[in-house]
């Protein structure tokens, strides 16, 4: 798990990331990350989901995976878990990138809605549709043969405040079991947290055809 977690800090803190410093920037200009780890030696898991003002946001998920029984914490609960625990804050100055604002300022000229004040952005009907790349993820297999996963990212641009997607979801955006896999996924969260477990169909797949390979 440390190794998961000191690898993905690399991608959280590098600007050419969705992740921690480069998050995606919702509706409003603002940021709000997701993150999720799992072990695959006890199955135990944590997530932390859109939350802000902090510089790790996978190690904020491996507080709430050490540090209590449940598996997801969200936005100012998160936020307040994992600053009482002592995260390591950052400010939008450290987290918001030249290249995050263009890519939302884009997304506004695009649908030609840069005119609108919050209120309305916010009840414009074709809020959150926009895409994102940049997700991080990483798996570990140690020599012991123990896995672990974890995935980190800033979401999508123009989303609405509050939007989650698939990267702090135990089954879809990370999972890990050393009697079968690990996985950290990336791509459109709205399609991963539609399918009932992606994470057990990759397995699935996974266990068919490893054998058939070998």
């Amino acid at each position: 798990m440390n190794a998961v977690i000191a690898a993905v800090k690399v991608m959280e803190d590098d600007p050419a990331f969705n992740a921690g410093r480069g998050s995606k920037l919702n509706i409003l200009g603002k940021v709000e990350m997701d993150a999720a780890v799992m072990d695959g030696v006890t199955m135990d898991a944590g997530g932390v989901a859109s939350i802000t003002g902090i510089k790790h946001p996978i190690e904020a998920a491996r507080l709430v995976m050490d540090n209590t029984s449940h598996v997801l914490l969200v936005a100012e609960g998160s936020y307040n878990f994992t600053t009482r625990r002592g995260i390591e804050l950052a400010d939008d100055d450290w987290l918001i990138t030249d290249r995050s604002r263009e890519l939302l300022e884009e997304y506004l000229k695009e649908h030609n809605i840069t005119h609108l004040d919050p209120e309305s952005l916010m009840c414009w009907e074709h809020v959150g549709h926009a895409g994102g790349h940049g997700t991080v993820g990483a798996v570990v297999f140690d020599g012991n043969g123990n896995l672990a996963a974890g995935t980190s990212t800033g979401g999508i641009t123009g989303k609405l405040p509050g939007r989650v997607g698939d990267s702090p979801l135990v089954g879809h955006g990370v999972f890990a079991d050393n009697e079968s896999a690990a996985i950290s996924c990336t791509g459109t969260g709205q399609l991963y947290t539609t399918n009932t477990n992606v994470g057990g169909d990759i397995i699935g797949l996974f266990i068919t055809l490893v054998p058939k390979v070998l």
